[in-house]
């Protein structure tokens, strides 16, 4: 059984809310979304360039940790909710709730591995633009995004059991010869 740990965090800007999951979750990946792109970055103590915490309006910093999701819901500030899978760190409120069971799933990427730098992968289809990805990489390995799936029955209701949350826990490489197996 795993516990996980929810604190709501309200009125945050998007520079604040990336300090709170750099506290609780150490150094993680975000995905961004702004109106004009949607990027991954890593997030360590030199943050976030300037321009992309300026626009984005909304964010999921994760890590092995747990999860920091943000939204832009007036002006400049936002909501934030962490879902950490250890008490968070903060004196900050939180809920607990404890799974029964868990999900590993996989996603895959669009596009293979193009090329690679510094850690980097890039990822290229016909269908979309280049995307980079923090993962150690070789050019023509298919990239996939892994989550874990949080089950717990409702014993209140009718014991079924349901999905309390997915959160993500990173990306990794699948090589070429083994997809063609």
């Amino acid at each position: 059984m795993t516990s996980l740990y929810y604190s709501q965090h309200d009125g945050l800007s998007c520079v604040d809310a990336l300090a709170i999951a750099e506290r609780e979750l150490g150094a993680c990946q975000v995905l961004i979304s702004t109106p004009s792109t949607f990027s991954v970055a890593r997030l360590s103590t030199s943050g976030l360039e300037a321009h992309v915490a300026n626009t984005c309006f909304s964010f999921r910093a994760f890590s092995n940790k747990g999860e920091l999701r943000w939204e832009l819901s007036d002006g400049k500030v936002g909501s934030a909710i962490l879902v950490s899978l250890a008490k968070p760190n903060s004196n900050s409120a939180f809920d607990e709730i404890l799974s029964s069971g868990v999900i590993t799933q996989k996603y895959l990427c669009w596009g293979e591995v193009v090329s690679v730098r510094d850690g980097w992968a890039t990822l290229n289809s016909g269908r979309t633009s280049n995307f980079e990805v923090p993962v150690e990489a070789s050019i023509g390995d298919f990239l996939y995004m892994k989550t874990t799936e949080y089950l717990a029955v409702a014993e209140d209701i009718d014991g079924n059991t349901f999905v309390v949350d997915e959160l993500i826990n990173g990306f990794f490489v699948e090589n070429v010869s083994n997809h063609e197996q």
